[in-house]
């Protein structure tokens, strides 16, 4: 039998082996986390961190840049890959692409896969329920006009609104547009930042009788909370938005567990559901995390 016999490595170079090996070792456990980012408002950040909390568990790191800021910065974020992932909506991602709106939530979802695949990235399963935006009035105010749809705003010499601030630069499904397919005279603007404070702000300039109209989402806790009148969109003007992951490729070839861990909210969350959650944070006291 023959035995290799193996030469005495020297002091110094036992100690640079093992400098090395350190050093491999320290690669090895030094990963770039999966940074997650949210808009502003309550919904998007309850769902991104719906989303953290999922990759947590798959042993995945995570840095969380909840909120980041509006959908603007983080699409371009996105892009840049400053971040890896957020939730959004098809809806919306068709308007960044300046495509033509479209209200069959299939449709849309197939449209924007097919567009953010050149971008590299890639839209994941919808978590089941659409965030379409809502037109709201005091029941009271809409009961003096007779106004249960959009159209029925037509009649008022100048109809007064609170938005928020993003929902004024949408060029294709915000409030410029908005008003030209329905023929509207435009009066005054009060525009609020889009996040839990501005969305109070909105629905406080509503109830005090300072607009006639505000500009909230169907998921918003307020509705209810408060008893508002949603205006029917009787010209269909605005798009389907059902939320889904928007991820970035090389992401998910990095983290092959990331889109498993994603998927498992598939289908599971419905628009009351969201806005349950929604109102226990704005009304409740809840933290975005806990719920």
């Amino acid at each position: 039998m023959h035995v290799k016999r193996l030469r005495p490595t020297s002091a110094p170079a036992r100690a640079s082996l093992l400098l090395l090996a350190l050093l491999a070792a320290g690669c090895e456990e030094q990963v770039d986390p999966v940074d997650i980012g949210s808009k502003d408002f309550t919904e998007n950040m309850l769902l991104a961190e719906m989303m953290a909390q999922l990759i947590q568990r798959e042993g995945i790191p995570v840095q969380r840049s909840i909120p980041l800021g509006s959908t603007f910065e983080n699409f371009e974020s996105l892009k840049r890959g400053i971040i890896d992932l957020y939730p959004d909506y098809n809806g919306t991602g068709l308007i960044l692409l300046g495509q033509t709106p479209i209200s069959d939530g299939d449709e849309a979802t197939a449209r924007v896969e097919e567009l953010y695949g050149d971008l590299g990235l890639d839209w994941l399963e919808r978590f089941g329920f659409s965030n379409d935006y809502a037109l709201v009035m005091r029941p009271e105010r809409a009961g003096e006009l007779g106004a249960e749809t959009i159209s029925d705003l037509g009649e008022l010499p100048a109809v007064s609104f609170a938005i928020d601030e993003e929902f004024a630069q949408r060029p294709i499904d915000g409030l410029g547009a908005l008003t030209r397919r329905y023929g509207l005279r435009e009066g005054e603007v009060l525009e609020f930042p889009n996040t839990k404070e501005g969305k109070d702000q909105i629905v406080q300039a509503l109830l005090e009788g300072e607009v006639d109209v505000a500009e909230l989402f169907r998921t918003d806790a307020h509705i209810a909370q408060y008893g508002l009148a949603v205006l029917e969109d009787d010209l269909s003007f605005f798009p389907v938005y059902e939320a889904a992951p928007l991820v970035r490729r090389d992401t998910l070839a990095r983290f092959p567990k990331l889109s498993a861990a994603l998927e498992r909210l598939e289908g599971k969350i419905t628009a009351e559901a969201m806005r349950e959650m929604n109102a226990a944070v704005e009304f409740g006291g809840e933290t975005v995390d806990n719920v």
